[in-house]
């Protein structure tokens, strides 16, 4: 199991398991709201062979207590800009976050820690 595996008495983690993760974390740091997302992280997981495809764009988007994952074309039509563009309530948040571009970027980070640790030993 994924975190079971030590090397140098670290856990191991398969990449496919940090993206819940880290997209938890950097919805944290863009201050978006996290109380309505607990289905998000299992549909992470359910789909991250599409997500890490770099052909796919993976968009996650969220107003009120509404949030989906949508791919490629559908990301322009999300239920949720719907609702924020034909109500009118200013205490509802509308936001949207690439987290197939997360997934690139942890895809680097990856590469570049394998080659840092080629050269090593």
């Amino acid at each position: 199991a994924t975190g079971a595996t030590l090397r140098r008495g670290r856990r191991c983690y398969r990449i496919t398991d940090i993206l819940p993760m880290a997209w938890i974390f950097a919805l944290k740091e863009k201050g978006i709201p996290l109380k309505n997302i607990k289905e998000l992280p299992q549909a992470i997981r359910n789909n991250v062979d599409m997500i890490f495809n770099s052909k796919n764009r993976a968009c996650i988007f969220g107003y009120g207590s509404s949030v989906s994952l949508l791919f490629n074309e559908q990301c322009g039509a999300s239920e949720e800009l719907k609702r924020f563009l034909s109500d009118n309530n200013p205490n509802n948040i509308y936001w949207m976050y690439n987290v197939s571009e997360l997934a690139r970027d942890l895809l680097r980070v990856a590469e570049g820690q394998t080659q840092n640790m080629e050269v090593a030993a």
